[in-house]
């Protein structure tokens, strides 16, 4: 019997890093996922966009870095991640939130090169990766074909970590320090720089109980609203959702169990709607609520805790959409 195999042409890198992910935030989200799951507790957005030739993004952490075996076999794999298989051993505690191994498809969609440097310790001398993205367009040469050259002498021009992963990507293919077309949607910016960092936001609110201490800087030198740019974390984030509440089941020493709940809206909220921005419940026994709501009285749990977070949609679609 025999068999075909697939071979792919160059061009299908051009395709996947520009329909699979269609959304240019989302692109940037990736590298911020990617850094997230190397352990950094640091994330460097830059845009440079004033008087740049080309204009730049530089997504930098200081995370564990990639010698030059771990970058051929994860970043020159598109598809593969070996993070699920790492997680078991990972010190850091985190669970992978990127492992689609898409990372370096997405830099296709934010602009035409780009560069990676990275190095595990601050005394090694960087590796550096230069993909020039058109030399994927012949559909005649295939994937395989492509040669990525790579050396150790070129230095990064902005240093913001001593060691990890900087990424530059060069000639932008969207403006950033734009206002967003259309019609302004209610509950999100109007700027594109203002959405990605409400992106970001939701990114890193389920973060605040686990890893409080993770940051993502957003810096432009060109922008519209002062308040597109800044230090996000996960209490921060947290701080702006519309709606946060927190619940914990405790259990005392006769084995009675009580629920505590709290209820916090956000300022903007608060404002709107009148009320206090934090809300404390009374203490209710788990019998209590059984008993109100006709459940079994049997019905046992061990302590635990937890959070939602939630944003409300628009007012105009609330009537068909909750």
């Amino acid at each position: 019997m025999t068999d075909f195999a697939f071979r792919p042409s160059a061009r299908l890198q051009r395709f996947l890093g520009r329909e699979l992910i269609a959304d240019p935030n989302l692109a940037v989200i990736e590298f911020v996922k990617n850094a997230y799951d190397a352990s950094a507790k640091s994330v460097f957005v830059v845009f440079q966009l004033a008087d740049a030739a080309p204009t730049r993004l530089i997504i930098a952490d200081d995370g564990t870095g990639m010698d030059e075996a771990s970058f051929e076999r994860n970043w020159m794999h598109p598809g593969y991640s070996e993070k699920a298989h790492q997680q078991a051993g990972s010190t850091s505690g985190r669970v992978p939130v990127g492992e689609k191994g898409l990372g370096r498809l997405a830099a296709g969609r934010l602009g035409d090169e780009l560069e990676v440097f990275t190095r595990k310790r601050a005394r090694d001398p960087w590796l550096h990766v230069h993909f020039d993205w058109s030399s994927f367009d012949d559909m005649t040469k295939m994937m395989d074909e492509v040669r990525i050259p790579y050396d150790y002498e070129t230095e990064p021009d902005e240093q913001l970590v001593g060691k990890g992963t900087i990424v530059v990507i060069s000639d932008l293919q969207q403006g950033w320090d734009e206002r967003v077309r259309g019609r302004p949607v209610p509950g999100r910016s109007r700027t594109r720089l203002g959405r990605l960092k409400q992106d970001l936001e939701l990114l890193l609110r389920p973060l605040a109980p686990t890893d409080p201490g993770f940051e993502v800087h957003l810096d432009s030198d060109s922008l519209i609203e002062d308040g597109d740019i800044g230090t996000i974390t996960p209490q921060q984030a947290t701080e702006e959702a519309d709606y946060v509440y927190d619940f914990e089941f405790r259990v005392n020493s006769r084995g009675k169990v009580t629920v505590h709940r709290q209820l916090q809206r956000s300022v903007r909220v608060a404002e709107e709607l009148g009320g206090q921005t934090r809300d404390r419940y009374a203490a209710v026994g788990l019998n209590d609520i059984a008993a109100q709501e006709r459940r079994p009285e049997t019905l046992e749990c061990g302590a635990f805790r937890g959070r939602f977070i939630y944003t409300p949609p628009p007012a105009a679609k609330r009537a068909k959409e909750v």
